[in-house]
């Protein structure tokens, strides 16, 4: 039953869930939610938001989190985060198929089809995106090839193999999806001309300059989806209306004020506040704050205009500083990408305070992109970086390796 917009009877049982641990017995104690507590709107409210460093704070994470006894954990899943010490969260058998239903949802929403051949370019590996999501698009019957990323199967094969094995739907991060598709124009076998209609990004934010470029370069429409591994896959998009709908039968989203914390007005944007509501059965999260900004929005004419749309905004601790000036990474992203000829980047603080930016372009561009970015720094942030040249490709091999490709990089 849902009252004062909350789903009280879905959030009782995550708290009940939750107080297992003693990490949430505490808080709940301390928000008035003792045991037997009616979970009201106002009781809800009062739970503190968890973050990440309250996570990496605690000396001992099986004792004070984790629920699950070890007979029932199937998995581990590494979290998704691309700063501080990555953890590793347990899940049962359950998790796991409420989290495959999840991704078979998103798949869904984004039109895959039993006659698709699936081709995924996501990590396969410790953190569950990838598998997880091969194993839900088999369950729904198409093919699947488990590619990898490119340090699994080498980016040049993997242009061959989209051709080759007739790929409908390629699934990976936009940034390596830009990668193979210069990469295969270079090799003279362009991903416009494969059979690839639909092409699913996650896990890296997607600004407008980025998905148009995907657009053009796969000759296909780019569907973005949204999750973390502290709850599992969370929405999709439709394509029909702007925003990833985001599914309440796993998981329940507020917004809220990044300096309060405190619940703002619909259609408003602030801080992503989640609970999930069929995972958690292993490590429980209640109000967990995961660094993105989004605002939500009610409606579709889709099949799924029942669950709202989540629409992405960036993340609240996406910026570089420097010499006090705040360089937002989707800012920079989107235009970045926004200059034609650019085929790759990243932007680096050095240890003593200067900013370096390394891009790649076609040989005969390079004086012209080399303006192009120093100008956007000068023109539109008021600040002098030093921009150089580098070899095609070797941006993407450095990255390769990483679960997110970290294309702003701290070095102080």
């Amino acid at each position: 039953m849902t009252r004062a917009g909350l789903p009280l009877d879905a959030l009782a049982a995550a708290v009940e869930r939750a107080r297992k641990a003693p990490f949430y017995a505490r808080k709940l104690g301390a928000a008035g939610l003792g045991r037997g507590a009616i979970v009201d709107a106002e009781r809800w409210r009062a739970i503190p938001p968890t973050t990440k460093d309250e996570l990496r704070a605690v000396e001992r994470f099986a004792d004070d989190l984790v629920i699950a006894h070890s007979g029932e954990i199937a998995e581990f899943w590494r979290s998704g985060g691309v700063t501080g010490r990555p953890l590793f969260y347990p899940r049962t058998r359950a998790d796991v198929a409420a989290s495959l239903a999840a991704f078979g949802t998103a798949a869904t929403v984004c039109g895959v089809r039993a006659s698709d051949v699936f081709f995924c370019s996501l990590p396969i590996g410790i953190h569950p995106a990838g598998q997880q999501t091969v194993r839900a698009v088999q369950a729904l019957g198409a093919a699947t090839v488990w590619a990898g990323a490119g340090n699994q199967t080498p980016s040049p094969t993997q242009v061959e193999l989209v051709h080759e094995l007739g790929a409908t739907v390629w699934c990976g991060m936009p940034a390596f999806g830009l990668h193979l598709a210069h990469l295969a124009e270079g090799m003279g076998r362009p991903l416009a001309r494969s059979h690839v209609r639909t092409v699913i990004t996650t896990a890296e934010p997607l600004a407008a300059s980025k998905r148009a470029l995907l657009e053009r370069l796969w000759g296909a429409e780019v569907r973005d989806m949204f999750g973390m591994s502290e709850v599992t896959l969370m929405a999709a998009e439709c394509g029909r209306s702007p925003g990833l709908h985001v599914w309440r039968e796993h998981s329940f989203c507020e917004v809220l004020n990044a300096e309060t914390l405190q619940p703002i007005a619909p259609g408003e944007t602030g801080v992503l506040c989640v609970t999930p509501l069929s995972t958690g059965n292993a490590v429980p999260f209640l109000r967990w704050l995961s660094g993105d900004v989004v605002r939500i929005e009610e409606g579709c004419d889709c099949a799924r205009r029942d669950d709202p749309r989540l629409i992405h905004a960036g993340r609240t601790l996406a910026f570089l500083k420097v010499k006090g000036v705040n360089l937002s990474h989707v800012e920079l992203e989107d235009a970045l990408y926004g200059i034609g000829e650019l085929r790759d980047f990243r932007v680096v603080v050095t240890v003593d305070d200067r900013l370096r930016v390394d891009v790649e372009s076609p040989e005969a561009a390079a004086a012209s992109v080399l303006a192009a970015v120093a100008s956007i720094f000068t023109d539109r942030f008021g600040v002098r970086a030093e921009v150089r040249t580098v070899a095609r490709g070797s941006i993407a091999a450095a990255l390769e390796g990483q679960i997110k490709a970290q294309r702003f990089v701290d070095e102080r």
